[in-house]
């Protein structure tokens, strides 16, 4: 494919008009505008291929002249141009398109004062001044913008932390389109399809978005999804993604298919083995705990709080003369039996205690006072 050019860098260039320029600059110039078809027909029936002559440009340094005219009584790049031009899909076509010209040859030029001297050029009336030319390459800009915009894929251009926002809003609905439930699929927005599902980029932007909406047809086709009124039931969809293996969070993620669980992050099975078994170890061993407390708590609940062995055997014999001169104190001799038989002084003390805010069981004092009996005085 030959590229035009546009640009004159140097001083001869402005001497010259590319081709499709000249097409554009006498579409451009007419009110209202000429179709591209129209022009080259013009064109064609005034002769325009046997009064011109092309040149080629070297860089835009220097010009050389196509000998074909001379040779043969016609410019052949031109006719060519002018029969590739003259095409229906030229009828409504007020400037080239990038893809419109591929395949022929547009990469020659014209000189201007040639033009200026072509009979059905000078009946144009046409401005070919600097000026003139910068409005016709604004106007084609404008032309392919507005026809071809620049076509892109938003969820592209997104950074989704959490979750895709044209799927979270997709997601409630109750019924589906095919477009939505593509959409839906792809992550794409149903408006950003819309507005550039005509464009001539659309199949290689939104390639995944087009192979899930073959995907929902050919489930249709198969009856492996039911559609009523073009509208497929959220319940159904959910269903047959599931089966496929297709989960969205806040969507069918609740459905619970196996072996397919893409929400799930699976380890392998020699992971989920080990992890298995040292789970029943740590079972076994929280049993075994579980057990030697239940034990340590029936032991504790059998032994008296007021057990003596709590007390060091080397004190017993202090203990114990200590409570026999108290004894003496309070007018009790050793010949007097102390036991728990004998509750006076028992209760004496445990009362006394007991004011005082010192609780101490009637029987723990029994048991102390009662080994006063042993002690044998020195004669």
């Amino acid at each position: 494919m030959n590229v035009k050019i546009s640009a004159r860098p140097c001083s001869e260039t402005h001497k010259y008009i590319y081709v499709s320029d000249l097409i554009e600059l006498i579409s451009f110039s007419s009110k209202p505008n000429i179709k591209i078809a129209h022009v080259a027909l013009y064109l064609i029936d005034a002769n325009f291929d046997k009064q011109v002559t092309s040149y080629f440009s070297n860089r835009g340094r220097s010009y050389s002249k196509d000998m074909h005219r001379e040779n043969f009584g016609f410019d052949i790049n031109t006719r060519e141009y002018l029969t590739h031009c003259d095409d229906i899909r030229y009828l409504t076509s007020k400037y080239f398109l990038p893809n419109d010209l591929e395949g022929i040859e547009d990469g020659f030029c014209y000189l201007i004062e040639e033009l200026k001297s072509i009979e059905c050029i000078k009946d144009l009336d046409i401005d070919f001044g600097s000026s003139a030319m910068f409005k016709v390459t604004e106007a084609s800009r404008k032309y392919n913008d507005d026809l071809n915009p620049y076509i892109f894929r938003l969820s592209d251009t997104m950074d989704f932390k959490e979750s895709n926002p044209f799927r979270d809003k997709l997601a409630v609905l109750d019924t589906y389109s095919v477009m939505y439930a593509a959409c839906l699929l792809s992550g794409d927005s149903p408006t950003e399809i819309r507005k550039f599902q005509s464009h001539l980029e659309f199949t290689q932007v939104f390639s995944e978005y087009i192979s899930y909406k073959l995907m929902i047809e050919l489930a249709i086709k198969n009856n492996e999804l039911k559609i009523n009124d073009d509208k497929i039931l959220a319940s159904d969809l959910k269903e047959y993604l599931g089966k496929n293996g297709y989960f969205f969070r806040g969507f069918n993620d609740w459905i619970a298919i196996e072996p397919a669980k893409p929400l799930i992050n699976n380890k392998p099975n020699e992971q989920l083995e080990a992890s298995n078994n040292k789970l029943k170890e740590a079972q076994v061993k929280i049993a075994d705990l579980e057990n030697q407390l239940a034990q340590a708590k029936a032991g504790l609940a059998d032994k008296p709080t007021d057990d003596l062995k709590d007390v060091p055997h080397q004190s017993y014999r202090t203990v114990d003369r200590v409570m026999y001169a108290m004894a003496k104190l309070a007018k009790r001799d050793n010949t007097e039996p102390y036991s728990q038989n004998n509750p006076s002084l028992n209760a004496a003390i445990t009362t006394i205690l007991q004011n005082d805010g010192l609780t101490l069981e009637y029987q723990a004092v029994g048991k102390w006072l009662s080994r006063i009996n042993d002690i044998k005085p020195l004669q």
